[in-house]
């Protein structure tokens, strides 16, 4: 399946993308702890730290459960590229806003929730964007092969972007990871 040169581009840039993705998560999920956690915030009876990790599990994921048939259908009706490429273009962006806010101490449990619900959109719009570029890139033949290595791209991406990150952020700050996951999107940029 990588002998196929553009799958080959595809499938390394978006697995570079997705381990820079999962670093992010575990950033965002630290940052959204400690926030909710500091004695100002508790003080002030606000959402408890628990509730509002769930809103950010809801923020995150909620969109590609509320929007998926329209991001797929989007994806049929457009070019798929240039669907590609626009959701890239946000999701770098926000890894960009998040590492820029972390970085003038500006971030609140409330700018990560908004930060993570638009990350959650553009990904809804993006997921059904790259499940139909596959048959694209490699001959029909090949095309079950070539889905499976992109579950294990994606499911290793799990394993190692959560890991990677925490070790990344135990020796520096989250900022890394958003700078690692804002970097990560240029290979898919370029691949795409």
């Amino acid at each position: 399946m990588l002998r196929h040169k553009h799958f080959r581009l595809v499938w390394f840039a978006a697995f570079g993308s997705s381990i820079g993705t999962w670093m992010e998560g575990v950033g965002v999920q630290w940052l959204m702890a400690k926030l909710t956690l500091a004695p100002e915030w508790v003080a002030a009876g606000r959402p408890d730290a628990a509730l509002m990790m769930g809103f950010l599990g809801a923020a995150q994921l909620g969109p590609t459960l509320l929007l998926g048939i329209v991001g797929g259908l989007t994806a049929d009706r457009v070019n798929r590229r240039t669907l590609l490429m626009v959701t890239q273009m946000i999701m770098m962006c926000v890894a960009i806003t998040l590492l820029v806010c972390s970085l003038a101490g500006v971030l609140s449990p409330f700018l990560l929730l908004s930060i993570s619900l638009l990350n959650g959109i553009a990904t809804a719009f993006n997921i059904p964007a790259w499940q139909v570029l596959t048959p694209r890139l490699v001959p029909r033949e090949e095309l079950t092969r070539a889905i499976v290595l992109n579950g294990i791209q994606f499911n290793l991406a799990r394993v190692i972007g959560p890991g990677l990150g925490g070790l990344l952020m135990a020796k520096y700050s989250p900022d890394v990871l958003f700078a690692v996951n804002a970097v990560s999107f240029i290979g898919v940029v370029l691949a795409v």
